[in-house]
């Protein structure tokens, strides 16, 4: 879907909220089971600020969408060693706020 750049066509068709123009993760209310991608349940939302705060994660897969840094920096700066169940998604919302959300990954 991203090579496709047919990010607006499928927010519209499934009904999805796009988090920001540029960062290319939707959410939806309940699950849309039908999606043609991975699915992920929110379990927190953290402010970056916050989470350089908590730094609650000793394992975990780390992605990043429309962040400014690499994702090898941000394994660095927190300490988080890749694997595990669960998924930071270090983002820009739709306010420009730098994010983190934790997921874990539904079947």
């Amino acid at each position: 879907m991203t090579k496709a750049g047919a990010f607006k066509s499928v927010a519209k068709e499934f009904n999805l909220f796009k988090l920001h123009t540029h960062t290319h993760l939707y959410t939806s209310d309940s699950v849309v089971s039908d999606f043609p991608g991975r699915i992920f349940k929110i379990e927190n939302l953290y402010s970056l600020s916050e989470f350089k705060k908590l730094s609650p994660f000793a394992k975990a897969n780390v992605a990043t969408k429309n962040f400014p840094m690499k994702v090898e920096d941000i394994r660095k700066r927190f300490k988080i060693k890749d694997g595990g169940e669960d998924y930071l998604f270090f983002a820009t919302d739709y306010a420009d706020n730098l994010i983190v959300i934790h997921g874990k990954k539904l079947s």
